[in-house]
């Protein structure tokens, strides 16, 4: 899956257990299990595309990510077999066990959820679950404490896209101007999107040959996200 960032092969000194054969185990599961797990995976997945046409669609961005997967993923499912990664689960490990764990033969589209603290982590899950359509959800500087500028946030987003085949498609919130950047210097196939990840999951539900009112039918019943307010005496309470 190529080398792993420079985080990936230590462990902080917060971080690190007390005790020889605890520290042992840590280093153990970072050096060579999280590794060959990551390894495994990677080749379960490339045999599932090869004999199943399985495709894998990307979803990174600085916010909405879990949202986008989840409208996406409600739209497919009407005519595919679809998995999704777990909430916001999008680090390499936690993406290698949903394929080694989940991802079965009759899955026709997996749907992962791609998260960084660092510049190459996104690309190495690319490198990893190799998407063949990749959704930049937006940028902006709430990570900045991670990357350091919003040009290195930026570059690690847009790592998404670069690593898509030539006949892949990208797909850019077009209302997040850091988005719409990268959006204009981008190569076609890609698309664009408004207002919502509602419009997002309608457009790539075309492109999967599925009709626009079908895929407002099954975002209609995605159930809601968004916390309700309640009025409890004179205590708003958000739940």
């Amino acid at each position: 899956t190529g080398p792993l960032p420079p985080q990936h092969t230590w462990v902080s000194p917060q971080n690190r257990p007390a005790g020889l054969f605890p520290t042992i185990r840590v280093y153990f599961s970072k050096w060579f299990v999280h590794p060959f797990k990551r390894r495994l995976a990677k080749y379960y997945l490339l045999l599932l595309k090869r004999l199943f046409s399985l495709r894998v669609i990307g979803i990174t961005g600085s916010f909405g990510k879990t949202t986008t997967k989840e409208t996406i993923a409600a739209v497919l499912s009407v005519k595919y077999k679809v998995l999704k990664t777990i909430d916001s689960q999008n680090t390499p490990v936690a993406i290698a066990k949903s394929i080694l764990f989940q991802l079965k033969f009759s899955h026709q589209v997996f749907v992962v959820e791609m998260g960084a603290y660092n510049r190459g982590e996104i690309a190495q899950i690319c490198r990893l679950v190799k998407p063949q359509i990749g959704v930049l959800t937006g940028i902006n500087a709430q990570h900045l404490d991670l990357f350091g500028s919003l040009d290195n946030t930026q570059a690690t987003k847009y790592e998404l896209i670069q690593s898509l085949p030539k006949n892949g498609l990208a797909v850019f919130n077009l209302d997040n101007d850091l988005s719409l950047k990268l959006y204009q210097k981008t190569r076609p196939p890609k698309i664009g999107y408004h207002q919502s990840s509602h419009q997002a999951a309608i457009l790539i539900g075309e492109h999967f040959h599925i009709p626009p009112k079908q895929a407002q039918i099954a975002l209609a019943n995605l159930p809601t996200t968004r916390l309700k307010q309640v009025k409890f005496k004179d205590t708003l309470i958000l739940n």
